[in-house]
C-alpha cells in the first residue's frame, strides 16, 4: 500500500478501491467512515473518510491529515495493533461524541472540508451536491451533509434541505428539530439575506465570535467573488452589517 493524497488529476486504481472498501466498513473495527462511491478514485470523499478513520482510531491531532498510507491500512486490517495511547484517545473521543450536541458534531464535520472546491469551477458539482442528488447552488446541501452524516434527524439527504428559505421556514415554525435563537453557539446555523428583501440567500455553520460584533462561520459554496455562489468551503468572517441574519439552533 503506497501513500495516497489529493492530487490533480486524482490518484486512482484498484488499490484505491481496496482502501475505499476498508474505509466503508470492511475493516477490523467494522466502522464505516463514509468514503462515498467505491470508484477507485482518491477524491474529496475518500480523503475525508481517511481523516475520520484517523480521528476515530486515536491519531494525534497533528497527524489528522486527509491522506491514506501503509500505517492506517495496517491498523484497519489488523496487521498492526492499535497503540495504547491511540486506544485511550479513541475511547475518550467516543465518550465525548456521545455527549456532544449535534450542532458541534456538524461544525467539526464542516471544518474537515475547508478548502473543498467545485470541479469544474462554476458547475456546482462537488461531493455535497452529488451526495444530496441535485446539482445546483449547494450551501444548504453542505449544511445538510454536515448534520445528516452526524446523525441529525432534522436534515435528510435528498429531501431536507437544499434551499435556505425552507430552513428559515422550518425554524420559524419550530419544526424539524430546530428553532430561531438570538444567542448563537458553536454549531448553530446562520442564514443570510444579503439584499435585505426577506429572501434568504445563504447559510453557514456558526463557529465563534471573533470580536467587534464579528463571527466566523464555516460555509459551503462561498468565496471572495460571491458570498452565495463562490464554489468553495471556507471559514468566513461575517457581521450583521452585511445582511439580515437569522441564527438557528438544531436540537436533533
Amino acid at each position: 500500500m503506497k501513500n495516497y493524497k489529493l492530487t490533480s488529476p486524482m490518484m486512482h486504481g484498484d488499490e484505491v478501491k481496496t482502501l475505499q472498501k476498508r474505509l466503508a466498513g470492511n475493516n477490523k473495527f467494522k466502522e464505516n467512515y463514509r468514503p462515498g462511491k467505491i470508484d477507485g478514485k482518491f477524491g474529496e470523499s475518500t480523503a475525508a473518510a481517511a481523516y475520520r478513520a484517523k480521528f476515530a482510531l486515536g491519531f494525534l491531532r497533528k497527524d489528522l491529515r486527509r491522506t491514506y498510507g501503509p500505517y492506517l491500512d495496517n491498523l484497519l486490517t489488523g496487521k498492526a495493533k492499535l497503540p495504547q495511547a491511540y486506544q485511550k484517545r479513541r475511547t475518550q473521543r467516543k465518550k465525548a461524541a456521545k455527549a456532544m450536541p449535534i450542532g458541534v458534531k456538524a461544525l467539526n464535520e464542516a471544518k474537515k472540508h475547508i478548502g473543498v472546491k467545485e470541479n469544474p469551477r462554476g458547475s456546482n458539482r462537488c461531493q455535497f451536491s452529488v451526495w444530496y442528488g441535485f446539482i445546483g447552488p449547494w450551501c444548504a446541501m453542505f449544511a445538510t451533509y454536515c448534520f445528516d452524516t452526524q446523525g441529525s434527524k432534522a436534515f435528510v439527504r435528498g429531501s431536507r434541505f437544499s434551499y435556505v428559505p425552507y430552513i428559515i421556514a422550518a425554524a420559524r415554525a419550530g419544526g424539524q428539530g430546530m428553532y430561531v435563537t438570538n444567542n448563537p453557539k458553536p454549531g448553530d446555523l446562520v442564514c443570510y439575506d444579503w439584499d435585505r428583501n426577506g429572501n434568504y440567500d445563504h447559510v453557514g455553520i456558526f463557529e465563534k465570535w471573533t470580536g467587534g460584533g464579528n463571527w466566523s462561520a464555516i460555509e459551503g459554496n462561498t468565496g471572495a467573488d460571491s458570498y452565495s455562489n463562490g464554489g468553495m468551503v471556507m471559514r468566513a468572517t461575517r457581521n450583521r452589517g452585511m445582511a439580515n441574519v437569522t441564527f438557528i439552533r438544531v436540537v436533533k
